[in-house]
């Protein structure tokens, strides 16, 4: 996933302090640079974007796609054309992403071409990607500390547990989120198991 980090200096031209509305860090630079690199480059072809549109078809993630489908169904149920006239790549899209669903349970084929989608599909699908992110990023940390564990040694920490507990050694800690300051570590625990930690978001009177 290629991608650059940006260092601005905290100052503006006249050397006050730099405030920079949050919504357009997460969203206006990235549209900005997205009209950019579309004068440079040209607009991007159908098939690039169908390409794409294929690429989250088995995501365990929330995906536009997904979000396309939320738009169009009515109460929950999605009804798709048998035989689309128009644009039969992206229903082939939209209908792979529908079995998917299926399998994970997030979706069900009523009636030939007619899906009920559960209400609770995108914050599953949500959590997933967090899930994710967070066994990814588990991966990296522990490669780059030289620790050997397996897959089935990986463990989240969850703090609503009354008896939640973790002992060990942080061996990596890092930004879960840049922008709210959320921060992570990674525990070498004493029961043999590695710990991915959400810290949460660091206030302004904590110690660094």
């Amino acid at each position: 996933h290629p991608h650059s980090h940006i260092v601005m200096r905290g100052k503006d031209d006249r050397d006050k302090d730099l405030v920079i509305a949050r919504d357009y860090i997460a969203h206006g630079m990235r549209a900005r640079a997205s009209d950019l690199i579309t004068r440079e480059l040209g607009p991007e072809t159908e098939l690039e974007a169908l390409r794409k549109l294929e690429q989250e078809v088995s995501a365990e993630r929330f995906t536009r796609i997904d979000r396309a489908i939320m738009r169009d169904a009515t109460d929950g149920v999605l009804t798709l054309a048998a035989k689309p006239e128009r644009d039969p790549g992206r229903h082939a899209v939209r209908t792979g992403r529908l079995r998917t669903l299926e399998r994970m349970g997030l979706a069900d084929e009523v009636a030939p071409a007619v899906w009920r989608i559960v209400p609770q599909m995108e914050s599953t699908l949500r959590r997933m990607g967090e899930r994710g992110d967070i066994i990814k990023t588990m991966h990296q940390d522990i490669a780059a500390s030289g620790l050997a564990r397996g897959a089935s040694d990986h463990a989240i920490f969850d703090p609503g547990k009354a008896t939640s507990r973790v002992t060990g050694r942080v061996v990596a800690e890092g930004f879960s989120d840049e922008l709210r300051d959320r921060r992570y570590a990674i525990v070498d625990g004493v029961d043999g198991r590695v710990h991915y930690v959400d810290l949460g978001s660091r206030q302004a009177n904590d110690e660094p």
